[in-house]
């Protein structure tokens, strides 16, 4: 019953239309596309209908009746049709029997060619789109279906020898089977050609394509590239061994999915996991194939492929059933190294998979560690072949060099003394004016608290004898004369601070002196030593009385550096320079002036030189001396005799080890101050600058930052340029001072320096060049970390933001980045002042 004989005139409703009643047909009929049936139940499931052209079939005659339906794969169904879709009523056709296309997919062939069409006479005249019909075949041996308006249309073709060469698809195909193609050399290799359709309208209908069990051996590049509308293919069941990812890269893929279940792969190209080769494809099927895990880049790119794409999506679902034989390579490098901890835990799993095809790809990634590790091992080998190999030429030319010394040793050792003596020298000069650059004092005095009277005669010594150009001299904390002074002095916080950053120690030795500083001149002697620096070579003595001073009492009381106890008895056996004698001004100064990189220390020598047995060769040979009276001439370097190193330790406190220990013993603060400058200095950006913020403003910046410093140090001396800064807290700061007054004398003694960063500022410091040089200079040679803090309280240039920064933070562990910092920007509006207010009391100077 076909639908075009029950074609009624329009219904509104379902109700309104006639009834149909089909039971108790005596032949069983066959449901086929153009069968009524098919059209009644496609209006009754559209819901959206509003008019009705078929009659209505009763439910109780749906679930009595039957109908023959035919099947994708060739076969035939029978089924009520109370359950049947209209989907399900398809047409078949095969051979040479033709279907009406519908006239989106038809082509109007030229004028010409309408008198021969379909091989019946058409009037030439008359003829226009809209009467043009194109009736098409199915493939030979093949097996085609469509609904009746073609939504859906299959191409069934299992089981046989078909050459795909001499065929052009002249019909839309939406699902393509190709399965159990027989040996055919054609089907062996896949290209873009293999499948040719008529028209492109004709190719982008396609939507599912299986080429499962048909003997494909190869995908050439571009074979699918030009095929986007596919969004399922499947290619289960072949010959494949390598998939490239260029057969079906395009931006403009439909690919959803792709299958490439049990063929031959043991490699497919990483970039078909990429989400730019493929945008829209979310599930890939590639378990079931022999895959070699081996050591090479092509299968350790592709395995960490997979492991990333495992961890973020699904879009190889089967990535956990994936197994793979391992190389024999890498089982026999994790026989060697199974005991090896760096290898253990990966090698286990690999060792148990025993040569099979069962050891799982998603092993979190312990076979490419292996490879990595193998690779490493391989360049150690070759790098300790290389090793070998000059090893064994530098032994062959230190050989012949021996060989040409023995011949010519009283040459050679003239030459290596000259040598030993240049570098003597020279060495010598290095630590001279290393010692300049790097200690901030000349020298510091020292004597104990009855003995202190001395130093006055000393300082007073100093001043007279250095003329324009002061030496710079620091004392103990202790120091009770200060006010008979007329030189400016910088206190030290304890002794063993000041010896560490003056040139000479200048001791006044006395048995009080012996009795309550002989620990601490120990400690001293250590950290001297410490340092890389020469006790003996930097320690002077000051003979306070003629009376000898023993230090047999002082090592009873238990010192717990013995060696330092030797050294002092060196030292005391080296002075010669004795107080209130004929020239001990002259020699003092003399001693003070030629700073080597140590300190020196005046002792009180009432105590004649006491030389002692007990100094070990082994010390004198470190400290550099010649054990005898102070009288005896400095002599100069000899040969060394048998048993002694060629090249004496002449080096030991040049600047590669001494500027080693000095940057590891960096401080937080500076371990000194002066009575006459203020222990924090605020540079700001004065009044009579251009540019600068009005200090009217009492919530301005600047205010701001020095409220609250001026809060946390309640008793300590601040000092300021800024006169506006000095008149608002009178009682903190001791007055403005000019640029003229912050000289080098005021870096050297202040703790720490906090400069409030602005235009204004910037635009001062541009007038006082001289000053921000030296200012610049001083900080980048001082070895404190938190002498500088930098607030910048207004907009400034980025050039001037980064230099400032860098400067404040250049003494930092870790610089910028490190875990503290020495800036703070609060420029912005919406600046936290309580932030403000912690980064103060973590970086802010507090006794």
């Amino acid at each position: 019953m076909y639908a075009y004989s029950f074609n009624m005139s329009e219904r509104p409703t379902l109700s309104s239309r006639v009834v149909l009643l089909i039971s108790g047909q005596k032949v069983k009929t066959v449901c086929n596309c153009y069968h009524v049936y098919a059209y009644i139940t496609e209006e009754e499931t559209d819901l959206e209908r509003t008019n009705y052209h078929y009659p209505a079939i009763p439910k109780h005659e749906l679930e009595i009746t039957s109908c023959l339906f035919f099947l994708k794969d060739g076969a035939n169904s029978t089924r009520k049709l109370s359950g049947a879709s209209y989907r399900e009523f398809l047409c078949a056709f095969s051979g040479d029997y033709e279907q009406k296309l519908p006239k989106k997919y038809c082509e109007q062939p030229p004028q010409s060619q309408y008198a021969s069409y379909a091989n019946e006479p058409i009037p030439i005249t008359g003829l226009t789109n809209s009467t043009f019909e194109c009736w098409e075949t199915c493939v030979p041996d093949c097996s085609c279906y469509h609904t009746a308006k073609w939504e859906l249309s299959d191409l069934n073709c299992t089981n046989i020898d078909v050459n795909m060469v001499s065929i052009l698809l002249r019909i839309p195909v939406k699902y393509m089977y190709f399965s159990g193609i027989r040996e055919s050399d054609y089907f062996h290799r896949i290209t873009n050609s293999t499948l040719k359709w008529e028209t492109p309208k004709l190719r982008d209908a396609l939507v599912v394509l299986f080429f499962n069990n048909s003997n494909i051996r190869y995908i050439e590049e571009n074979a699918f590239v030009d095929k986007t509308s596919i969004k399922f293919l499947y290619l289960d069941d072949n010959r494949l061994e390598k998939v490239p990812a260029k057969a079906f890269c395009s931006p403009n893929s439909d690919l959803i999915r792709l299958s490439l279940l049990r063929n031959n792969l043991t490699w497919i190209d990483p970039y078909l996991l990429n989400s730019s080769c493929l945008p829209n494809l979310n599930e890939l099927k590639i378990s079931s194939n022999p895959w070699h895990c081996q050591c090479n880049e092509m299968w350790t790119s592709l395995h960490k492929s997979l492991i990333s794409v495992a961890r973020t999506t699904q879009v190889v679902p089967d990535f956990e059933s994936m197994r793979c034989q391992v190389d024999p390579a890498i089982i026999e490098a994790c026989e060697l190294n199974r005991w090896n901890d760096a290898w253990r835990l990966d090698c286990q799993k690999i060792l148990l998979s025993n040569g099979s095809r069962d050891y799982p790809v998603s092993d979190e990634g312990g076979l490419v560690r292996v490879c990595e590790l193998i690779a490493d091992s391989a360049a150690q080998q070759r790098r300790q072949i290389v090793l070998i190999i000059l090893s064994s030429l530098f032994g062959l030319a230190l050989l012949g060099f021996a060989v040409l010394a023995v011949r010519r040793r009283h040459r050679l050792l003239a030459v290596v003394r000259v040598l030993i003596l240049l570098k003597y020298q020279s060495s010598r000069r290095l630590q001279q004016q290393t010692s300049r650059d790097s200690l901030p004092y000349d020298a510091m005095l020292w004597a104990s608290d009855r003995d202190q009277d001395c130093l006055v005669d000393v300082l007073n010594c100093v001043r007279s004898a250095s003329g324009g150009d002061e030496l710079e001299l620091c004392v103990p904390e202790s120091f009770l004369y200060s006010d008979l002074c007329s030189c400016p002095l910088t206190y030290f916080d304890c002794p063993a601070e000041g010896a560490k950053f003056s040139g000479k120690v200048v001791v006044a030795l006395s048995e009080r002196f012996l009795d309550t500083q002989y620990l601490a001149l120990c400690q001293v002697i250590r950290d001297l030593d410490s340092l890389g620096r020469n006790p003996f070579k930097d320690i002077v003595f000051l003979r306070l009385s003629s009376r000898r001073v023993s230090l047999q009492r002082q090592r009873q009381l238990g010192p717990e550096d013995v060696e330092a106890f030797h050294t002092l008895q060196r030292i005391l056996a080296g002075s010669d320079i004795e107080y209130k004698s004929v020239d001990w001004e002259y020699r003092l100064i003399e001693r003070i002036r030629n700073r080597d990189p140590a300190a020196v220390l005046v002792f009180d020598s009432s105590v004649p030189p006491e030389t002692s047995a007990a100094a070990t060769p082994a010390v004198a040979d470190r400290l550099d001396i010649t054990v005898g009276t102070a009288s005896e001439p400095e002599e100069l370097l000899d040969l060394p005799g048998e048993g002694q190193p060629l090249i004496v330790d002449v080096e030991q406190t040049i600047d590669f080890i001494r500027s080693r220990t000095i940057l590891s013993t960096i401080r937080d603060w500076p371990p000194f101050h002066s009575d006459k400058v203020p222990e924090v200095f605020i540079l700001s950006a004065p009044e009579s600058a251009s540019d600068s913020e009005s200090r009217a403003d009492p919530d301005s910046s600047s205010n701001t930052v020095v409220e609250l410093i001026v809060r946390r140090l309640q008793g300590v001396r601040l000092g300021t340029n800024d006169a506006a800064l000095a008149a608002r807290w009178p009682d903190n700061f001791e007055g403005a001072s000019p640029a003229s007054r912050i000289n080098s004398f005021l870096m050297k003694r202040t703790r720490q320096f906090v400069l409030l960063l602005s235009n204004g500022l910037l635009s001062w410091l541009r007038d006082e060049a001289e000053l921000q040089c030296e200012f610049q200079a001083f900080l980048a040679a001082n070895s404190f970390r938190r002498r500088l803090l930098v607030v910048q309280v207004g907009q400034v240039d980025s050039r001037s933001r980064a230099r400032y920064r860098a400067l404040a933070n250049q003494r930092l562990d870790g610089g910028e980045s490190g875990p503290a910092t020495n800036w703070f920007d609060m420029s912005a509006d919406d600046c936290d002042v309580e932030a403000l207010g912690l980064w103060l009391d973590g970086v802010l100077y507090n006794k």
